[in-house]
């Protein structure tokens, strides 16, 4: 699953994958990026390298300051 957003600016950003009732998942980046066009990809796996179950997951990017989630499926 890949998920592309646009930076304004340069940002210290932290990208991860949460379950439903909130426990995170995986944490896919951590660290500085420029500002332009961002692709971050989850394989579906979870921090121990297994395969996480089909079902909803929340993706969550943050920069400190601010974040936004959004609703993913991840379907097997």
């Amino acid at each position: 699953m890949t998920v592309a957003f646009e930076l304004e600016q340069p940002a210290t950003l932290e990208f991860g994958i949460y379950d439903v009732a909130g426990h995170r998942v995986a944490t896919l980046h951590r660290g500085p990026h420029a500002a332009g066009t961002q692709r971050f990809v989850w394989d579906g796996q979870d921090a121990t390298g297994r395969a996480a179950p089909s079902g909803v997951y929340l993706v969550r990017i943050a920069d400190g300051v601010s974040g936004g989630m959004k609703k993913v499926v991840l379907a097997k």
